[in-house]
């Protein structure tokens, strides 16, 4: 509450405080029960759209399955349910200041940790991209049944299972075949000598996995480095050239 002499003129700041007060007190209802602060939507809709996120998140959940991966039936079905329950909550509100937007962008940010969950590196590869791309993919397609954009849904499921199933031979043919190699080396370790080695595997299509060194011999010690080639590469060439650096005594394959 406040009180203004009649007659008395107010400053902007003044003006401007009874009106943030007048918002304030029209924003704030103490007598809204909390059933008002939602719309509620029809007990059987709800169920059609949670239950249809459920049935493609597990379509795309039985894939991933099949192939052993982290996004299993289970998760998929509870990800994209999961994501359609928080989508339907975001509409129900009801208010001026509600805004679906603001949940729907925080399913994305929390859906982008969980996958980030799946990735995996190991040495040079990178292993759950797929899944976590799955994953995202299913809580996209939960809200849209959260949304009642039931056409949507389906289309994009029918396009993940296509890229899932279909295009997955097709990936293998494209993937170039990768071949390891181990080669152990008696060198005078020297920072210089080490970037030689490194270049003359990269020369050739390579890259290192691991390089290590073991015990010592005499004045030099064994390094055993390992390392994989996209390409077809010769490494009777590659063991001969190294065998030539300065610095290094004997190269062989191992």
């Amino acid at each position: 509450m406040y009180g203004v002499c009649p007659g008395t003129p107010l400053s902007k700041a003044g003006m401007y405080g009874i009106m943030l007060v007048e918002c304030f007190s029209e924003s704030t209802d103490a007598t809204m029960s909390p059933d008002q602060l939602f719309q509620e939507l029809p007990p059987f809709d709800i169920l059609l759209r949670l239950l249809s996120a459920w049935a493609f998140g597990m379509l795309m959940g039985i894939e991933r399955e099949r192939h052993g991966r982290a996004a299993s039936v289970r998760t998929m079905g509870l990800v994209s349910a999961g994501a359609s329950l928080f989508t339907i909550l975001s509409i129900s509100l009801v208010g001026d200041h509600s805004d679906p937007g603001r949940i729907a962008a925080n399913i994305v940010t929390g859906i982008g940790f969980l996958g980030a969950g799946a990735i995996m590196r190991y040495g040079t590869s990178v292993h759950g991209l797929t899944t976590a791309a799955s994953v995202w993919m299913g809580a996209a397609i939960g809200m849209a049944c959260g949304f009642g954009a039931f056409v949507v849904a389906s289309m994009a499921t029918a396009l993940a299972l296509l890229t899932l199933v279909i295009l997955r031979p097709l990936s293998h043919g494209l993937r170039p075949t990768v071949s390891g190699a181990s080669i152990a080396m008696s060198v005078k370790v020297s920072p210089e000598l080490l970037q030689q080695i490194a270049e003359h595997i990269r020369e050739r299509g390579g890259a290192i996995v691991k390089m290590e060194l073991g015990p010592e011999r005499g004045k030099h010690q064994l390094l055993l480095v390992e390392a994989t080639f996209v390409e077809e590469a010769d490494l009777g060439e590659l063991v001969g050239a190294l065998a030539c650096l300065k610095g290094v005594s004997e190269a062989h394959l191992v």
